[in-house]
């Protein structure tokens, strides 16, 4: 096991907040748990697997096989219609492509693409169903000249860093000055406080960190982004955790012990949590936030 300190302030001293618990693929967490950090209040996983082991948490079901593509592309639908707006095009990074129909759009809309995956599959499948060459392995280790893009994405992805601060200072060094910077992940906002360690917007031991729109503020700006927007979207998770609470409890009657799977919300569920989405978008408490960011030239003012 690997014991951190928190990796916006340094600090060693937390708050024990609960047992990690593996929510989505039922893999054993023993001894790792989420903590609090005492000084700026990060949430974060600790202590939590070390790198070599780290990959044993993917297996059984994360990945999406290759060839289907469940991903549906409005969740990029906001970055979609920024990047795009008045016809503009560029040279454009999209780190942990995944399985979604991203950068196949992006570049039929002019740009020219590029991406990283850590999954071997997913960067074979990308190569034969799109003719896109993924760069299989993380951002550091690709090399990109400084200055090659200008834009870089980050959906999904920022939770599973270890170092959250060096990746987005790598960001920033292969953005050319005034690049934009897109970044989607879960916000620890209201619903997160209220169902604990049942949010489903936190998914250790996967996640290793649970950021509210405050510490990704904080963690761009000390790497020279200048934020330009924060766009909340309207999701209500608090539809899925008693989804999965219900699942949950018919699989124990049923003598079922494996994990539910919530990724196909029924639509009831989506009907009765649609006012609460929208309300707390509107609010900025949703759970899920779109961070828009762009990289300040040399000179200009902090």
């Amino acid at each position: 096991m690997e014991v951190v300190s928190c990796a916006i302030c340094g600090d060693e001293e937390v708050e024990a907040l609960y047992p990690a618990r593996d929510k989505m693929l039922g893999h054993p967490t023993n001894g790792y748990r989420v903590v609090k950090c005492c000084s700026c209040g990060l949430v974060y996983l600790n202590p939590r697997p070390p790198g070599e082991k780290k990959g044993i948490y993917y297996q059984g079901g994360y990945f999406f096989e290759a060839g289907s593509n469940p991903n549906d592309i409005s969740l990029y639908r906001p970055i979609i219609e920024r990047l795009t707006a008045g016809g503009r095009t560029g040279s454009l990074l999209d780190i942990g492509t995944g399985n979604s129909f991203f950068l196949p759009e992006m570049r039929r809309r002019g740009w020219r693409v590029a991406g990283t995956e850590v999954n071997q599959g997913l960067v074979d499948h990308f190569r034969a169903a799109h003719g896109i060459e993924l760069f299989q392995g993380e951002l550091e280790q690709a090399r990109f000249p400084a200055g090659s893009f200008d834009a870089v994405t980050l959906i999904g992805v920022v939770e599973h860093v270890p170092s959250p601060v060096a990746l987005m200072q790598e960001v920033s060094r292969v953005l050319r000055d005034d690049g934009v910077f897109c970044l989607w992940c879960f916000n620890r906002s209201l619903e997160a406080r209220l169902l604990g360690r049942y949010w489903l917007g936190f998914d250790p031991p996967r996640h290793l960190f649970s950021f509210s729109e405050q510490d990704l503020l904080i963690l761009l700006r000390r790497a020279g982004f200048e934020v330009t927007d924060v766009v909340h979207a309207p999701v209500f998770l608090t539809a899925h955790t008693l989804y999965w609470l219900l699942l949950k409890l018919r699989g124990r009657l049923r003598g079922d012990r494996r994990p539910p799977d919530v990724r196909g919300l029924p639509r009831p569920f989506q009907l009765a949590g649609r006012p609460f989405a929208k309300l707390l978008a509107s609010a900025g408490r949703s759970s899920s936030m779109y961070v828009f960011a762009r990289k300040r030239g040399e000179g200009a003012p902090r």
